[in-house]
């Protein structure tokens, strides 16, 4: 779920959220899979925008990216990648006075739900996707990311 074959997260600022984001993750996975895996990547704007332009077209940083494998290939490879910017997490949460561990799960598994195949291209898919999140995470008691403007 993280960079390096240690386990440890490319950016080292993600350490110390790393058990309890690693933690979340699998908990999500068995509560909106079956049996799939995926992966995470914790890391930071330089390598987040690398990603972003060369797989998205887009040089630019971003708080998430989800790179879904091919359904063709979900059984052996798993759902796909989630990876997070700790740079972009940490800017947004401090804005929006959130706190970055409630951000990042978030934003965690509103990348996992793209990797499920929702997206929030059209009104109604963002409601459905938002009213996912919400729930998922008011069971964790996090509050409604939504409340007070738009997050991703």
């Amino acid at each position: 779920m993280t960079n390096e074959g240690d386990g440890s997260p490319s950016d080292p600022r993600w350490e110390s959220l790393r058990p309890l984001m690693e933690e979340r993750f699998a908990g999500f996975l068995e509560q909106l899979t079956e049996g799939f895996q995926a992966n995470l990547f914790l890391t930071n704007d330089e390598d987040v925008q690398a990603l972003n332009a060369k797989f998205r077209g887009k040089d630019a940083p971003t708080n998430v990216l989800a790179f879904p494998t091919p359904s063709e290939f979900q059984a052996a490879l798993g759902l796909g990648d989630v990876v997070l910017s700790y740079d972009r997490l940490a800017q947004e949460s401090s804005a929006q006075e959130k706190s970055l561990a409630d951000h990042a799960t978030h934003l965690m598994l509103h990348g996992l739900l793209h990797l499920l195949g929702h997206d929030h291209g059209h009104e109604d898919e963002a409601a459905q996707m938002e009213e996912i999140e919400r729930m998922i995470l008011a069971g964790l008691g996090i509050p409604d990311p939504y409340d007070g403007g738009v997050v991703a």
